[in-house]
């Protein structure tokens, strides 16, 4: 299962076959990633009402092996110490293409098959 943000993409990896959850901002997607199980989150730098980073740190606490995908269209060039630290795994850089989502879903899949 896959929790995403954008409606768009995620309409596009249902038909990709994927099990996709959307939340509106981070404390959706926070009550979401408590009640379920998530192989991977891709989150928002920016969103409502909790940045990208309370929110991965808030995953991490919850589930430090999830998967966290940092998605972000700013052109801050991002610290890999503060990655790093909070134990983002990939960081994707806006605009970026299906297949890039695709392709990381593919790790995680294979990762998952691995590990059981």
């Amino acid at each position: 299962r896959v929790l995403f943000r954008s409606h768009a993409l995620s309409y596009a990896l249902t038909l990709g076959g994927h099990h996709v959850i959307t939340a509106s901002d981070g404390h959706e997607a926070l009550e979401l990633f408590r009640d379920g199980s998530y192989d991977i989150a891709f989150v928002d730098l920016k969103m409502p009402r909790m940045n990208g980073w309370e929110v991965i740190s808030a995953i991490k606490k919850i589930d430090p092996h999830a998967m966290v995908v940092l998605m972000t269209g700013w052109s801050v060039r991002l610290d890999d110490e503060r990655l790093s630290e909070n134990h983002v795994d990939a960081v994707l850089a806006k605009p970026f293409e299906l297949s890039q989502i695709n392709d990381l879903i593919k790790t995680v899949g294979n990762s998952l098959t691995l590990s059981h």
